[in-house]
């Protein structure tokens, strides 16, 4: 009888599908410091289908990142599974003029598409800064099952840097815009009307970027060169993520749905496409593992 059960509990801790509180075993939960809550995960067996992510430590300080995003450009820096929500590091692109020469940032696109990702239209804004700048960001959206060209932008522009206001990003300096719903490509780019000729003195430089709504706040400082070492070259976005295209009812009729812990909600994903779990009000934890939504109703 001690044999037995010895050999069923080997058989249990040797599989990748075991469960030791509702996590697999074997599953590495961290990438550095940033935990990696189910769905997610960076090893076989301990992610859902679609949830792999890509844990770099080649560095001294590992890093992130989505599975597709193989040239290591948006680290993720926060998985939040309540409002299903991927925050990542988006990079500042610049363009600056000198008194001989151009300089600027290498070309920038993203694709995720056929991922589980896209880019919120809620919480994230494109943003231009410069006196002499006309930003723009094109590419494709999903929608109604299809991908549908876009283009948005915003033009910014100053004569003085005095005319600047702290705080005001409405075209003086600095301009925002809103993006579509459904962003799955896209790639950001940037003109000069006068290559900065009229304003170098005070405005050399252009910058644009794809940035989280709450985390930018522009002031009159922003205009100069030294913007882009003041952020390291780094702004937060946000992607919102989903599980599959079928909506909660659909969702429950089929194997594999994913809210798994009692005391756990389904909900429409921000996407519009697919949905997302939740633990109930009065509960917490991760919807996504048996058991996971722990505490007491109220």
């Amino acid at each position: 009888m001690i044999l037995i059960v010895f050999l069923v509990l080997l058989i249990l801790l040797s599989s990748p599908e075991s469960l030791l509180g509702g996590v697999p075993v074997d599953c590495h939960e961290r990438c550095g410091s940033l935990n990696i809550p189910f769905p997610f995960g960076v090893t076989d067996g301990c992610f859902r289908e679609g949830f792999r992510l890509r844990c770099n430590n080649i560095s001294s300080v590992p890093h992130l990142y989505l599975e597709s995003d193989t040239e290591l450009t948006m680290p993720i820096t926060n998985i939040s599974l309540p409002t299903g929500e991927v925050r990542i590091r988006h990079p500042i692109l610049y363009e600056c003029y000198g008194q001989a020469r151009r300089t600027a940032s290498p070309p920038f696109s993203v694709n995720i598409s056929g991922t589980i990702y896209t880019f919120s239209d809620t919480s994230n804004r494109f943003t231009a800064v410069g006196c002499d700048t006309q930003g723009y960001i094109n590419g494709t959206v999903n929608s109604t099952g299809s991908m549908t060209p876009f283009t948005v932008g915003c033009i910014s522009t100053c004569y003085q840097s005095e005319s600047v206001v702290n705080g005001v990003c409405s075209g003086i300096g600095c301009c925002q815009s809103g993006i579509p719903k459904g962003i799955k490509y896209f790639e950001v780019g940037f003109n000069s009307y006068y290559n900065h000729s009229r304003v170098f003195n005070f405005n050399p430089c252009s910058y644009v970027f794809l940035v989280e709504l709450d985390h930018y706040k522009f002031t009159s400082q922003d205009i100069s060169e030294e913007f882009y070492s003041e952020y390291s070259g780094w702004v937060p976005a946000v992607l919102d993520f989903s599980i599959g295209t079928e909506s909660c009812g659909e969702a429950r009729r089929k194997a594999g749905y994913a809210c798994v812990s009692g005391n756990s909600v389904c909900s429409t994903a921000s996407s519009g496409s697919g949905y997302i779990c939740s633990c109930s009000p009065g509960y917490e934890g991760n919807p996504y593992l048996k058991n996971g939504c722990q505490g007491q109703s109220y």
